[in-house]
C-alpha cells in the first residue's frame, strides 16, 4: 500500500525542514564567530540552543505546507 502523499512530499518537506535549520544554524554561528554579545544568562540560560530548536519547530510546520502545496499538482498528474 502506498502513502497517500507520496514519496515526492516527503523528499520535498524534508529539503525544505532541512535547509530551515541550516539556516538557523549557519545564523547561529555567524554571531558566535562575529563575537556577538549575547545577553546575561539570567535572560537566556539556554544560549543559541532556544533559538536553534524555535526555528526548527517553526520550520516543520512551514515545510509542511510548503511540500504539500508543491506535490499536490505532481499527485494529481500521477493518477491522471
Amino acid at each position: 500500500m502506498r502513502s497517500p502523499l507520496g514519496r515526492v512530499f516527503w523528499k520535498v518537506f524534508l529539503l525544505h525542514w532541512l535547509t530551515m535549520v541550516l539556516a538557523f544554524v549557519c545564523t547561529g554561528l555567524y554571531l558566535y564567530i562575529a563575537k556577538h554579545i549575547p545577553p546575561p544568562a539570567e535572560v537566556m540560560p539556554w544560549g543559541l540552543l532556544v533559538p536553534i530548536l524555535s526555528g526548527a519547530a517553526v520550520a516543520l510546520p512551514a515545510a509542511f505546507l510548503v511540500a504539500w502545496y508543491l506535490s499536490k499538482p505532481l499527485r494529481h498528474l500521477t493518477m491522471a
